[in-house]
């Protein structure tokens, strides 16, 4: 395969800090000629304080994360303390190698054939950071007061950030919902829950952010990107795999503000099949099999880094315990009106001044596949009968997370007059408690006893992974 390595240098300027927004550029330099784009943020109110340069050079500095393979030096020209430099350069050497396997050798459906990586091509010296990273080092001190109780739900409309809202609020927490609007037509699945919730909740905040504007203007610069892909609805991103951070960073001005100390990310269960069965490394590349960013290994390693860099903050996701069959269950049956506000769409748009589902993207058909499965009223998310009989003719094309969820998808649909063979597995619709994707710790100790008696209520049983890898029934009691 050819080198990734384009750039010379890729620069981000150290972000210009007013009232109520920020705002950078992206500088990629090759062979003396250099092209920008600007990144803004821009917020409902003001975000002065001590700390706001700080959270404008992170927040500015995460896009940069996803392109240590392809420059050969990555320059901020902004200081940063030094647990916040330990932060870019562990993520930038983590990130280089996720995005090799993932993007070039596992799922390189968008990349051009002279970069495609074969089993011979994933080698460290191939998958790990190209880049040399540099930037400025202070010694300021942060001083982040934090409220125990008090959590940001980092919301979209979609079904896992809607129960982690209900769920939250139901167990007593102050919940503060952040929505990003995206600019691009991300902000079309979130706009119908923002609007409701901006009429029913007064601690709703809005940022916006043009950072789908830089990740495009990155992947039309990069020379190894398929940009003519024939017959594809739904086109990912294939460069950037690292985004929730910026989510949290971006929102740190307004959790200072109102003294925030927990911030809720909406992850739900993960088989950890691929892990337990050491289908992590190829050759010398040991890599995580999942998106790392949206892993409870993750949440641990933010919660861990801002307490060691004073920020007294608790990332972690409440609702890991059930797949994404069992949220889409609990959020309607037991939390209807915020049901009636979910978008789950890859190609969400208006029609009669109401956003609408496709129909027909992986995001519809999972989301409609789970709903007739458990008899739930879909026409109140926008779906119709037109909608169903497409999915009848086209549920082969389903993809789910895991294996055992789409058999048991299939086998519930089967019911409902699907012609689709499945089979029953009830852990599905339990609740799940493993080390590696759900362990009793991801929940703070003070809030395990509230969130999952409200999960179990929909829920079949509660079993644990056992050491030979089977699932064993266990009493509620023994969890909490």
């Amino acid at each position: 395969m050819e080198s990734l390595v384009y750039f010379d240098k890729i620069i981000v300027e150290k972000p210009k800090v007013s009232k109520d927004c920020f705002y950078t550029n992206y500088i990629l330099v090759r062979k003396g000629k250099s092209i920008a784009c600007e990144l803004r943020h821009k917020y409902e109110e003001s975000i002065e304080g001590d700390n706001t340069q700080r959270y404008a050079n992170l927040t500015s500095g995460i896009p940069a994360i996803n392109h240590g393979l392809f420059a050969k030096e990555i320059c901020f020209e902004f200081d940063l303390g030094p647990k916040e430099y330990n932060f870019f350069d562990e993520m930038l050497k983590k990130m280089s190698i996720e995005i090799f396997v993932s993007r070039f050798y596992q799922d390189p459906l968008f990349i051009k054939p002279a970069f495609i990586a074969k089993q011979a091509d994933v080698i460290l010296s191939n998958a790990a950071c190209q880049a040399k990273f540099t930037a400025g080092i202070s010694h300021d001190i942060v001083n982040y007061p934090a409220d125990s109780d008090k959590i940001v739900v980092l919301s979209s409309g979609g079904k896992e950030s809607l129960l982690c809202y209900g769920l939250l609020n139901k167990a007593g927490m102050d919940v503060y919902p952040i929505y990003i609007n995206e600019s691009g037509g991300h902000w079309r699945t979130a706009l119908t829950a923002y609007r409701s919730f901006k009429q029913t909740d007064a601690k709703t905040k809005r940022i916006w952010s043009n950072i789908d504007r830089l990740y495009a203007f990155m992947v039309r610069n990069s020379p190894v990107v398929e940009n003519n892909i024939r017959g594809i609805k739904s086109i990912t991103d294939p460069l950037h795999f690292f985004t929730f951070a910026h989510y949290v960073f971006a929102s740190l001005p307004l959790m200072e503000k109102s003294r925030i100390g927990h911030v809720c990310v909406g992850n739900e269960y993960v088989e950890p099949t691929k892990i337990l069965t050491e289908r992590h490394k190829i050759n010398d590349v040991e890599f995580f099999p999942g998106v790392y960013d949206q892993s409870q290994a993750f949440d641990r390693y933010m919660t861990e880094w801002f307490e060691s860099a004073g920020y007294n903050i608790k990332q972690w996701a409440p609702i890991r315990s059930i797949t994404g069959y069992q949220v889409q269950k609990t959020l309607a049956m037991d939390y209807p009106e915020l049901f009636k506000l979910q978008t789950s769409c890859h190609h969400a748009y208006f029609k009669n001044g109401k956003i609408q589902p496709c129909g027909t993207c992986q995001k519809c058909m999972r989301i409609l596949a789970f709903c007739i499965a458990n008899q739930l009223d879909y026409s109140l998310i926008g779906y119709t009968a037109a909608n169903v009989t497409w999915l009848q003719s086209n549920i082969h094309r389903l993809v789910l997370a895991g294996d055992q969820e789409l058999e048991h998808t299939f086998h519930q649909l089967s019911q409902q007059g699907f012609t689709v063979k499945g089979q029953p597995h009830d852990h599905i619709e339990q609740l799940h408690f493993d080390a590696h994707s759900s362990d009793v710790s991801n929940v703070p100790s003070q809030w395990r006893s509230k969130i999952y008696p409200l999960l179990f209520k929909k829920a079949k049983g509660i079993v644990q992974l056992t050491e030979d890898h089977q699932w064993q029934s266990v009493d509620i009691r023994q969890i909490v």
